[in-house]
């Protein structure tokens, strides 16, 4: 039994508004409903909403319509266990969420004089479990900020306010643009040991000793827009390819040119990919950070996150590595030339912080020692910079390697 603590706001006649914001897309089942129970039908939107905001409104005949024309709606019956309850309810289904088949709800109460008035939101939590959680009241009727995990928000506005009274999401974050060479790290021989490489236009050349000298792999694989991502996709111990193109991610099992092994959508375009082991597995596995907002995957497929958390500002630059050599690679950012690491992939504090480079430099990491440990490194024109420590203090490894990277 759930009791709602929260004092009853004034109540509401239709027609009513509300406008609901989308952070991201994990599934692409996600979609918008409106769902009147008293009358045995609901509203909905298509499956694949994405991010955005969208005005709804629940008009005095119980029909739904979309005042900004963001969305198409359309009347379905309702399932049979949602007969004729005297409940408004306003959701994002299909949200993203760890289990990924649950629901960010606001419900109303109707009341016997066709009022209605706010009782309280219901919100899949980060552990897959439903729990009732209340809404934030500020002074006054409008607007109704509801907030959810992941960032969704679905808020009620007065009829006819100028759009958007919800505020936007705050800006996505985003990487650098390189030119010339674009950095990368990997373990390309199984030696458990980081070495360097760098991506030429669509070609790759891979060294497999961190020193000045020859090229040990080149091959052409994917388009000079991707972004490139590299990650031990099978479990076999060798780092290999892959790219992150608009929301899709094409990965490969061997450091050659040739097809794909595996391709699946996963985040949206604008998102930094970014890798890891997330559950010490042994296997690499894919994240988008979206604004300050991590989704970590355990597969490589689509589906929901397995973890998703806000941790650090969205102009932040992310990074990742085993920085405590648990075998599980958690969560950092550098921010200007400091560097912000975190040993648990959830929110909470810095474990390690220091101030390491230049703020121009493109930040690096890798296992340099082979030790298990994942430290820094910088990337500045066409030099490398290493170090074996996660703090601040002297270069262990410097030398040229490539053509230069230039920034912007």
């Amino acid at each position: 039994t759930v009791t709602d603590v929260q004092p009853y706001v004034p109540t509401f006649a239709l027609p009513m508004e509300f406008e609901i914001t989308v952070r991201g897309r994990c599934r692409d089942n996600q979609y918008l409903q409106v769902a009147p129970e008293w009358t045995r039908t609901v509203w909905r939107t298509p499956d694949g909403i994405g991010p955005g905001t969208y005005r709804v409104r629940l008009n005095a005949d119980f029909t739904v319509t979309a005042p900004d024309g963001s969305a198409a709606w359309s009347q379905i019956p309702a399932r049979p266990e949602d007969w004729d309850h005297a409940i408004l309810g306003v959701l994002i289904v299909h949200s993203c969420d760890r289990a990924g088949d649950g629901a960010d709800i606001v419900g109303y109460g109707r009341n016997p004089n066709g009022t209605l008035q706010h009782m309280t939101t219901w919100a899949q939590t980060p552990d897959a479990g439903y729990g009732w959680l209340p809404f934030n009241s500020i002074s006054g009727s409008y607007p109704r900020p509801d907030g959810f995990f992941g960032g969704n928000q679905i808020i009620q506005v007065p009829v006819g306010s100028a759009f958007v009274v919800n505020p936007p999401p705050p800006p996505l974050g985003s990487l650098p643009t390189l030119k010339g060479d674009v950095p990368l790290i990997g373990d390309w021989d199984g030696d458990n040991r980081s070495s360097i490489g760098v991506r030429r236009g669509s070609t790759w050349y891979l060294r497999n000793t961190n020193d000045a000298g020859g090229v040990h792999a080149s091959f052409d694989w994917g388009s000079p827009s991707d972004l490139p991502v590299v990650g031990d996709w099978n479990g076999d111990n060798t780092e290999t390819p892959g790219v992150f193109r608009s929301g899709v991610w094409y990965l490969r099992n061997s450091n050659s040119g040739g097809g794909v092994d595996i391709t699946f959508p996963y985040g949206e375009p604008g998102d930094i990919p970014v890798v890891g082991d997330w559950d010490g597995n042994g296997s690499s596995t894919i994240g988008v950070r979206r604004g300050a907002t991590w989704y970590l995957r355990n597969d490589n497929s689509a589906g929901p996150p397995d973890a998703a958390f806000e941790w650090g500002a969205a102009s932040d630059l992310p990074v990742t590595g085993d920085w405590d050599g648990s075998g599980t690679t958690t969560i950092g950012v550098r921010r200007g030339a400091t560097w912000y690491l975190r040993n648990d992939n959830n929110a909470g504090g810095v474990d390690g912080a220091f101030s390491w480079g230049a703020a121009s430099d493109v930040a690096l990491v890798g296992d340099w020692d082979g030790n298990g440990t994942a430290t820094i490194g910088v990337r500045r024109s066409a030099s490398w910079f290493l170090r074996n420590n996660n703090s601040s203090g002297g270069v262990d490894a410097a030398f040229p390697w490539g053509q230069p990277t230039v920034i912007g």
